[in-house]
């Protein structure tokens, strides 16, 4: 704010005013009165300002931190994978190539990226849309998370957790439903078959709040996957 403009302003407050303080700034109460009425005014103007300018900057650095709190999407791969039976229903590992029955999962990772924000996890269940070339879709309301016994990830700031978009041999190309809700509540995990190319829409949703955390777009095919576009990452 320039000279002339700060002037302007602080005489619109004092005609603006109580009439105590017209009199203060006149010299109807003598001179030092007026002196120290407008000492006074001044002062009251420039403290405004200077909290008004405090509470902006602290509003822009409060939204740069929330924008930079979100899911990040990583670059898709692929990796041998077998099932394993566990008191909960299969549970879908990471293998090393050496044991049989093993197969090829197409899987999606994904971090928490935090750049000078808090610190913080959050737990995360998938929802997985997978579109053919006319048009059909066929939905996931639960997606599969790699080496995980339940539904649903949680998700720290030192992890990358995968969710399993599909699982392919030579010929086949599988997509994997989800039943395992809780220790009360569950039915292991299913499979259908498909056939591509698919394009492949993720959603990840705040396992505890019910909010969207982020959309994601995947192309595959049988035995390949790639990121279809920049997913729209939402603030945590």
């Amino acid at each position: 704010m320039d000279f002339l403009s700060t002037i302007g302003n602080i005489q619109l407050a004092i005609d603006k005013g109580p009439p105590f303080v017209h009199w203060l700034t006149s010299r109807q109460g003598g001179d030092v009165f007026q002196v120290a009425g407008l000492a006074l005014v001044a002062f009251a103007f420039f403290s405004r300002e200077s909290l008004h300018v405090k509470n902006v900057a602290n509003s822009g650095q409060a939204s740069a931190s929330l924008r930079q709190t979100y899911i990040e999407q990583l670059q898709p791969r692929k990796v041998i994978v077998h099932q394993d039976q566990y008191e909960h229903g299969d549970t879908i590992l990471e293998g090393r190539g050496m044991m049989e029955g093993e197969t090829t999962a197409l899987v999606a990772p994904f971090r928490i990226l935090l750049d000078g924000a808090e610190k913080r996890e959050i737990t995360a269940t998938a929802r997985i849309d997978y579109a053919d070339e006319k048009g059909e879709t066929t939905p996931v309301d639960y997606g599969t998370w790699l080496g995980e016994d339940f539904n649903f990830v949680t998700i720290s700031p030192t992890d990358t957790k995968s969710l399993i978009l599909g699982l392919f041999d030579k010929r086949t190309l599988l997509i994997v439903q989800d039943h395992r809700h809780s220790v009360s509540k569950s039915y292991g995990v299913s499979n259908l078959e498909v056939t591509g190319p698919l394009e492949v829409h993720v959603t990840l949703v705040d396992f505890d709040k019910g909010t969207l955390l982020g959309d994601y777009w995947y192309q595959m095919t049988h035995n390949s996957i790639t990121i279809k576009r920049e997913g729209q990452q939402m603030t945590i």
